[in-house]
């Protein structure tokens, strides 16, 4: 399947408030793209309140951009490291209404943990891992666009899947990631769509991973050890090890005190979806939520002219949601994302 996925128009969002772009440019040099503390200067996008035209937007095609983050007001919303990344690119940033980050970068304990991160095994090469010679997903074309009506933020980008060498072009993905800012009531929404291809000249790649690859999420600190998880229809699923279970539903949540108050995040998985989640989870010693493709049993062989296509969805409230708000959220979030199949 060969789709895009768009958001459908939700009156009345954003009404009263204001969403702030920032994209991140890229530092001329190399050396300044490795340095970890470097702070680079910013563009920046006034997004005001609703407008009229649903159709105007803002669009930059600028693969300049180390990082995209979108604020309102002091308050960072979303954070993307495009090009700030080594390896690959990801969610570093995703806060509940309240302002509250959900996810860790790279903690000392597993440093190649980023936030919100989609990797998998391809042919030989692991792109999950960051041992000696990791595979690098390569940041080829990108395309913000933010859509003034509703304060959404689109960011539409080609990755190249390179071996750890750089000598072996493996796959070519084509990733759309959409922040809707107030997409659903009480909650921030995001969408994560992934395709996945051999590039020309290749017949086949084949697809490999442990339990746990696939839509990946490390988080915070703050919330390990003592949270709760719920699958849809209540499935504690199989234990894998330890605390480490695989857990089948249409969405999976984490519900989690932090900072004096508790936490929701959730994951969604869309109907179309070539192969559905089992959800991996693990709250002790540090909490995990990913949407596992089930590769450690079943290794995929994707064909030439063929494309493994992805959609999910993410979910983050401030307080102790119920079973019956994650659904409510998961149908708003299902009838709010439109797939286009010409695109």
């Amino acid at each position: 399947m060969s789709s895009r996925v768009v958001m459908g128009v939700l009156a009345g969002l954003l009404a009263s408030t204001t969403l702030v772009v920032v994209a991140a440019e890229e530092a001329a040099d190399e050396a300044a793209d490795e340095a970890a503390d470097e702070t680079p200067g910013e563009t920046r996008f006034e997004i005001p309140p609703l407008v009229t035209n649903p159709e105007n937007l803002i669009s930059t095609g600028a693969p300049e951009y180390r990082y995209i983050t979108a604020t309102r007001g002091q308050e960072v919303l979303f954070r993307y490291a495009l090009r700030g990344a080594r390896y690959k690119p990801y969610v570093q940033q995703f806060a509940t209404p309240s302002g509250f980050n959900v996810l860790s970068d790279a903690p000392p304990d597993h440093p190649h943990h980023h936030g919100l991160m989609f990797a998998v095994g391809v042919d030989d090469v692991d792109f999950w891992a960051e041992k000696e010679t990791p595979g690098r997903q390569v940041v080829r074309t990108v395309k913000e666009d933010v859509y003034e009506n509703t304060g959404r933020l689109s960011i539409t980008h080609v990755l190249d899947w390179f071996s750890g060498d750089n000598r072996t072009f493996l796959a070519r993905e084509n990733r759309v990631v959409i922040l809707g800012a107030d997409l659903v009531p009480n909650a921030r929404v995001l969408v994560w769509q992934t395709q996945l291809a051999p590039p020309a000249g290749r017949d086949s790649i084949k697809l490999w991973g442990h339990h746990y690859f696939g839509l990946g999420m490390r988080l915070a600190e703050a919330m390990d050890r003592n949270g709760t998880f719920l699958a849809e229809g209540g499935s504690e699923g199989q234990v894998i090890r330890d605390d480490e279970r695989l857990r089948p539903g249409k969405w999976c949540a984490y519900v989690a005190p932090a900072g004096g108050k508790h936490v929701t995040v959730a994951m969604f998985d869309h109907p179309l979806n070539e192969r559905r989640a089992l959800w991996f989870t693990m709250a002790k010693p540090f909490a995990y939520l990913a949407a596992s493709l089930n590769l450690h049993q079943k290794p995929m062989t994707v064909k030439q002219g063929e494309t493994l296509s992805l959609i999910y969805g993410v979910a983050a409230w401030d307080g102790q949601q119920s079973a019956e708000t994650i659904q409510e959220t998961y149908d708003g979030w299902l009838k709010a994302v439109v797939v286009d199949p010409n695109i």
